[in-house]
């Protein structure tokens, strides 16, 4: 079977780009991308002291829920507004139906200072990070539908943090709080007999940018073989 997919000639196949940071492995069929850390730029320094240090992982969870993978992003960073109980919630028009204020998140206990340390992260096109003193939650965002998204939890903590289950059940009450904006967005635009309204989300806005700017533009293209095919035929 090797024989199928790899052939006589391996080297002929597709280059793929690995990269890895902390318990995240990153692929990029791009064969001319830039190195990871040049990809973040100015988040290479907080993300890199977020996973210096020794993560365990603690717990896994699998989520899904009735929404765009979009939307689902976008209430993430709407709901989740740092310094995480101090700091305004984001002014947008709250989604028909969500009747949970935007911002949920609790203390966690942290100090002033180590809140405002804290990060969330959209690393494009699917990947939620919150960096956090102690520990650093992961969400991959999957489609599994138009309209649905099932979200991959994972939870990482360092050997001082303390409560982990008390931890792991507060974020996944987050995390269901976030989701059901993003669900009330989507049966919003579901039921809409109109074009939607205007982005009035800074973060969805940023976003939306960020996805015309790589709609738009020009690519170099590269192809070597098919992925995969008979020696000889």
């Amino acid at each position: 079977m090797g024989g199928q997919y790899l052939g006589d000639r391996p080297e002929r196949l597709l280059p793929v780009k690995v990269d890895s940071l902390g318990p995240f492995i990153f692929v990029n069929l791009d064969p001319e991308s830039k190195p990871l850390r040049a990809h973040f730029k100015g988040l290479a320094k907080p993300l890199g002291r977020a996973f210096d240090g020794d993560l365990r992982l603690v717990a896994q969870e699998r989520r899904e829920y009735d929404c765009n993978w979009k939307l689902a992003g976008r209430a993430f960073l709407e709901s989740l507004t740092p310094p995480f109980g101090g700091g305004n919630p984001a002014k947008s028009a709250k989604p028909a139906g969500a009747d949970k204020p935007a911002h949920t998140i609790q203390n966690f206990g942290l100090t002033a200072p180590q809140r405002k340390s804290a990060r969330l992260c959209w690393l494009f096109p699917n990947l939620l990070l919150v960096l956090m003193p102690d520990h650093v939650l992961g969400v991959i965002l999957q489609p599994t539908a138009t309209t649905m998204t099932l979200e991959r939890i994972s939870l990482f903590v360092d050997e001082n943090a303390t409560e982990v289950e008390e931890l792991t059940s507060t974020w996944m009450d987050t995390l269901d709080q976030c989701a059901a904006h993003g669900v009330a967005r989507q049966q919003e635009f579901n039921a809409a007999t109109k074009p939607p309204r205007k982005e009035n989300c800074a973060s969805g806005y940023d976003f939306q940018k960020f996805l015309v700017a790589c709609i738009l533009a020009e690519h170099d293209y590269y192809w070597s073989v098919p992925l995969f095919a008979q020696p000889g035929r």
